[in-house]
């Protein structure tokens, strides 16, 4: 009896496995599939098509993904001219139409992109797939206007399957026959120049993020060169539900377009028109270096005075602050009046068309926006954004009021509010506050992860534990001491550069804090780099994480658990033309979360107490972007504007969580 039973059992398992075989061989005959996982052969063609079935529930879904199967997808860039695609070793000619082609979808052959990484995999607007904004920018090359004739161009990028183009409007439900969409996204270009390398700069954005950007360089003429396509940065390559990438309000995007001159694409929501807008500003070297120096210093006047030193006496510093870094209504007053010019001066820089600065103060109308910076490749000059200023402001400061919210402000009590209290007065030559974007907006800058890695937005830890480095001057300083009861429960001191490496070792690492002296180290023809003093004045930079990398394991070395990195001390994230290499890209190329350093020299007493309000927010959960923003307004209700001389490079979103909730997710 048992085996019978046991052979009929054999029997039944048997007629199930060929109905099985029978079924997918079916299907397989009906269904042309565009990608064949056995022999590794794609179709091309199918694969375009497949996403251009529409998509109305999971079970469509489900026959889409099952008729395209399973490719990653790619930005391709190809461009042609009248005679077809321009290969890596032709060449533009002078007078020439050329066309700008662009797809997501399987690698092609023409394409011109030589180090391409999967296009982030969005499951955020529909079912249906993503509409993905496309900004191409060019100082060289004459670009064709977008159908609009502002702002991106437009693709969609399906579930499955490539990318197409058609005249549905971004963000509404599709109306056009799948038939007459197009496989590529074209725009037309001519050359400016007659001979040399012209470069382009195109990125693509969801919701205001940046997500990869590509620098073109194409050879004009015969002998001038390659035609090349390089990605120098991307996003994470998945996100599943919107609250892994935000809404931005506004994206500025910011590059070195040759050896003197900076491109700056601002990417933003027109609030009138509720289409996305973007414009373009090309800003001479130095320009953009002079005026960043200029907020820097205004910054560094409103805290110290340089104090000129005797025959036997070297200069000092005094801190125009009281012992509790607090300034009176008079001295927030005089400090006003001395930054927010500046600030000023910064908003002409980036947007120096009226109708460009009108565009951004609708778009930053309502406070608590989202502000992104992304940075491609090295930016060389970095603005202090937090300083930014869009009230606005005449030349003349005899002109200047003071908002008569104001007096409010100064109240230690109570978390001040995101936005000013009386801001119907915010007219010209208003001076408050609130007209600085570090105090009204939340700001990140995101850094380009290394290859394999993806920009961090959670940071999992059970512990709330850290690795604080400090220099010896401050072994006794107060500083110490509070940080153990705002939500730590474990912390090695590092004083010296042994115990570091050993911290850094660890491949699993929550926050690591620098309570130290940041310095500048001048290097031949001008060049310079920040360092940092810990224990007895030994010093660290970028040369040792560069070394110290070199024997960790990269595939585990945090991995799940990266660091936000605080560089508490003297201009640690400042960047100039001159700048070598930052402690900031430094700590991005080894894969950590993010830093958040200073822009200028601070004093001890200062950086102590706005770390302590920074940490007492970020420890308890508070994504990085407001807990910078809480503690600014903690030093604001001091009458202490110095939390404007913080940036942070690292998602805006980045947090602390809980590591068995994020196990989870």
């Amino acid at each position: 009896m048992e085996l019978t039973t046991l052979l009929f059992g054999f029997a039944a398992i048997g007629a199930v496995f060929i109905l099985v075989l029978l079924i997918v061989a079916w299907r397989e005959r009906r269904v042309p599939r565009a990608f064949d996982a056995i022999t590794g052969r794609a179709n091309t063609e199918l694969f375009m098509r497949a996403g251009r079935r529409r998509v109305r529930d999971l079970t469509d879904l489900f026959d889409v993904i099952d008729r395209a199967g399973v490719q990653r997808r790619v930005v391709n860039l190809c461009v042609d001219d009248d005679r077809g695609p321009i290969s890596h070793r032709g060449f533009l000619r002078l007078g020439r139409p050329n066309t700008l082609r662009i797809n997501i979808g399987m690698p092609l052959s023409e394409s011109l992109v030589v180090n391409a990484e999967a296009f982030p995999e969005l499951r955020l607007d529909t079912v249906e797939g993503n509409w993905i904004d496309v900004v191409v920018s060019s100082q060289e090359l004459r670009i064709g206007t977008p159908p609009l004739g502002h702002g991106p161009y437009s693709i969609f990028l399906p579930v499955i399957g490539a990318s197409w183009v058609c005249q549905c409007d971004p963000g509404s439900p599709h109306r056009c026959d799948p038939d007459e969409c197009q496989d590529f996204l074209e725009i037309g270009f001519a050359s400016t120049i007659s001979s040399g390398i012209a470069r382009m700069r195109v990125s693509f954005y969801s919701r205001r993020n940046l997500l990869q950007s590509f620098l073109l360089r194409l050879a004009v003429g015969e002998g001038a060169g390659e035609c090349v396509a390089e990605m120098d940065y991307h996003i994470s390559p998945h996100f599943e539900n919107p609250d892994q990438l935000p809404e931005r309000a506004l994206n500025i995007l910011t590059n070195r377009s040759d050896e003197a001159t900076h491109l700056l694409v601002v990417h933003f929501k027109d609030v009138a028109e509720r289409l996305n807008s973007a414009f373009e500003v090309y800003v001479s070297e130095h320009t953009l270096g002079a005026t960043a120096r200029l907020a820097r210093s205004a910054l560094q006047e409103i805290h110290r005075r340089k104090i000129d030193g005797g025959l036997l006496t070297a200069p000092r510093f005094e801190n125009l602050y009281d012992t509790n870094n607090r300034k009176t209504r008079a001295g927030l007053e005089g400090d006003l009046r001395k930054l927010a010019p500046v600030g000023r001066d910064l908003l002409l820089c980036i947007a120096p068309d009226t109708s460009q600065r009108s565009a951004l103060r609708s778009v930053l109308k309502q406070p608590d926006a989202a502000i992104q910076v992304g940075r491609p490749g090295r930016a060389d000059v970095f603005f202090p954004w937090a300083a930014v200023y869009d009230v606005p402001l005449g030349e003349d400061p005899r002109h200047y009021k003071l908002c008569p919210g104001v007096e409010a402000l100064l109240d230690e009590s109570r978390l001040l509010p995101a936005s000013c209290p009386q801001e119907s007065h915010h007219i010209e030559n208003v001076l408050c506050p609130y007209g600085f974007w570090g105090f009204r907006h939340r700001i990140e800058v995101p850094p380009r992860p290394p290859d394999g890695h993806q920009i961090r937005l959670k940071i999992p830890t059970a512990s709330r534990r850290f690795v604080l480095a400090h220099h010896n001057d401050f072994a006794k300083h107060n500083h110490l001491a509070n940080l153990a009861w705002k939500g730590f429960t474990s912390q090695p001191h590092v004083s010296s550069l042994a115990a570091l490496r050993e911290a850094l070792d660890q491949d699993a690492l929550e926050v690591l804090y620098f309570f130290a002296h940041g310095f500048y180290q001048q290097q031949p023809g001008g060049s310079r780099k920040v360092l940092l003093q810990i224990g007895a004045d030994e010093v660290f930079g970028p040369g040792d994480l560069d070394a110290w990398s070199e024997g960790w394991d990269r595939t585990a070395h945090w991995s799940s658990t990266a660091p936000l990195v605080v560089a508490n001390g003297c201009h640690t994230v400042e960047e100039v033309p001159e700048t070598i290499v930052s402690l900031a890209d430094s700590f991005a190329s080894v894969a950590a979360a993010g830093m958040l350093g200073t822009e200028v020299p601070v004093s001890p007493n200062v950086a102590a107490e706005f770390a302590e309000a920074f940490f007492a927010s970020f420890m308890t959960g508070t994504r990085l972007s407001e807990a910078l923003r809480n503690a600014r307004l903690r030093f604001l209700a001091k009458g202490n504007l110095m939390g404007l001389a913080y940036t942070a490079y690292a998602s805006g979103d980045l947090c602390l969580v809980d590591h068995a909730s994020h196990l989870g997710d």
